[in-house]
């Protein structure tokens, strides 16, 4: 959570706490109070949802964002397998399923028996 969001948080949190102090009706939750301690409760939580909502959207798009500059190719594929990484785990790395990495190698004719025989025999 960046600093600024965080500060707006806290901010709606004391302006909370200062309307509970002032309140008296017991805080029932009753969705009929006529508090008007209650009904600014009530906004303030609503506005407090916003922003861990507009939070956790910006979240997945910065993630969506990083995944996207993330583009398996043929040599970082190699690097990967030379490395002893299995097809699972370099499809987390670029954010692919294993049916996604198995249509990716199809796509670019790759094999995984020729790569791992090339990469036994030291041609690659």
């Amino acid at each position: 959570m960046d600093a600024d969001l965080l500060n707006k948080r806290k901010e709606v949190l004391r302006e909370i706490d200062k309307l509970l102090v002032l309140c008296k009706c017991n805080n029932n939750n009753s969705k009929k109070t006529t508090c008007v301690h209650c009904k600014g409760i009530e906004k303030l939580g609503a506005s407090l949802l916003k922003l861990l909502i507009r939070y956790k959207k910006n979240d997945g798009v910065k993630k969506a964002e990083k995944l996207k500059t993330k583009v398996l190719d043929f040599d970082s594929f190699l690097q990967y397998k030379k490395s002893g990484m299995t097809d699972i785990s370099i499809g987390e790395i670029f954010g692919m399923t294993k049916a996604g990495i198995d249509k990716w190698k199809r796509e670019n004719n790759i094999k995984s028996i020729d790569i791992r025989r090339k990469i036994e025999q030291g041609v690659i």
